[in-house]
């Protein structure tokens, strides 16, 4: 997964968080995981996110491939 300047045309990356497996422990509809931090720009609003190969293991199917936090993201 990659955090990046918003812009398509300013390609800085301001993280990137390489590929492993984060075991949540628990079972519930929503959870949260750190996996770190970054220095972002006070300047900066929004940041892009994209991430490829996400899954999710799910003990009734296994695991299937998902995806939802691709696209712009406001910093609160």
């Amino acid at each position: 997964m990659d955090i990046m300047h918003r812009s398509l045309l300013n390609r800085t990356v301001y993280k990137s968080f390489p590929p492993k497996t984060y075991n949540f422990g628990v079972v519930s509809n929503h959870f949260y995981l750190y996996i770190g931090t970054t220095n972002i720009p006070t300047s900066e609003k929004e940041v892009r996110i994209s991430d490829s190969g996400l899954m999710v293991y799910l003990p009734s199917s296994g695991w299937l491939s998902t995806t939802n936090i691709i696209g712009q993201w406001p910093i609160q």
